[in-house]
C-alpha cells in the first residue's frame, strides 16, 4: 500500500448578476460572509488567523481555523488569500 497524498480540487464557476465590487465586498467583509458562509471573524490582512463557527458535529467543535496568507491591494481593492489549517 502506498502512503501517498491523494489531493483533489473542486473549480465551480459562476457568472452573478452583480457588480465585480459588489461581490468582492461579500468575498471580504466578516459581516456578509457571515450571511452566506458561517460566522467568522475574517480581516484581509496577511498573517491574520481566523475562524469560521458552525454547529459541533460529534467529535468536531465546528470551528474551521484558517488563516490569511497573502494580502494585496489591486485597483483600489484588498485582495487576500486565505490557508484552511
Amino acid at each position: 500500500m502506498s502512503d501517498a497524498v491523494v489531493t483533489t480540487s473542486i473549480v465551480v464557476e459562476r457568472t452573478l448578476p452583480h457588480s465585480r465590487q459588489k461581490i468582492w465586498r461579500m468575498l471580504t467583509e466578516p459581516d456578509l460572509i457571515s450571511q452566506w458562509l458561517m460566522p467568522n471573524d475574517f480581516q484581509p490582512i496577511a498573517g491574520h488567523r481566523f475562524k469560521f463557527h458552525t454547529k459541533p458535529q460529534g467529535d468536531w467543535d465546528g470551528v474551521v481555523h484558517c488563516e490569511v496568507w497573502q494580502s494585496a491591494k489591486v485597483a483600489g481593492s484588498v485582495i487576500a488569500g486565505a490557508l484552511v489549517r
